[in-house]
């Protein structure tokens, strides 16, 4: 055998602990890839949100649910210049919004990100919102159910 070669058990254990590394290092990523959706989502719905309450009181209502980007997004004034797409949705669909016009208040709104689990979990009932799931949402609701 030659003097300063490594040998088989020794490739062996620099593999394996080299493993164990990557291992560790890809586990950490992706709790920051996480948490940078949910900062990502924040921080989307409060611009959402400002242009939502931008657009109700220079219109005296809130935009229709088929329409609301467009209505968001138009020249006079335009309120925000793109409407972003939710991290969280498995298709990289846009955020929900939702309305419910049989509140007392007149207008109800929710804008939701699908949360982790991809899927919409939130409803707006009445002047509530109930979320039964891990969404991400802003509204102008009095009661929000959990």
């Amino acid at each position: 055998m030659e003097e300063g070669a490594f040998t088989l058990l020794e490739l062996m254990i620099v593999v394996v602990i080299l493993g164990i590394v990557v291992g560790i290092l890809i586990f950490n990523f992706q709790g920051i890839t996480q948490e940078a959706k949910e900062s990502v989502v924040k921080s989307d719905l409060r611009a959402i949100k400002s242009a939502l309450i931008i657009y109700e009181n220079h219109f005296n209502s809130l935009p229709p649910v088929d329409s609301w980007e467009e209505c968001l997004k138009r020249d006079r004034p335009r309120i925000i210049d793109r409407v972003p797409q939710d991290p969280f949705h498995p298709q990289g669909k846009k955020y929900t919004y939702k309305l419910n016009t049989d509140s007392p208040t007149g207008r109800t709104y929710v804008v939701l990100s699908v949360g982790k689990n991809g899927e919409v979990d939130t409803e707006v009932y009445y002047d509530r919102v109930v979320s039964s799931g891990d969404d991400y949402f802003v509204t102008n609701a009095r009661k929000i159910e959990e």
